[in-house]
């Protein structure tokens, strides 16, 4: 398993290192991690995500809690 620290992307594609500063490549990626790690920049996104994104997952995370 390996940690993630930076991704980066571009209309060409993703790059990824981790940890250990390894790299990977790919056309697509799929990042599945909590409001509270994305918010803590223990990833860093380049370009940054915009502010829109962390609007749209706040107000999510809320629509889940008022169901439960």
């Amino acid at each position: 398993m390996q940690v993630v620290r930076e991704i980066s992307y571009s209309s060409t594609g993703v790059t990824v290192k981790t940890e250990d500063n390894s790299t990977y490549q790919a056309d697509y990626v799929m990042v599945s991690a909590s409001l509270g790690v994305l918010q803590s920049d223990l990833i860093q996104f380049k370009p940054q995500l915009p502010v829109s994104f962390y609007v749209q997952m706040s107000l999510h995370v809320q629509h889940i809690l008022f169901q439960i």
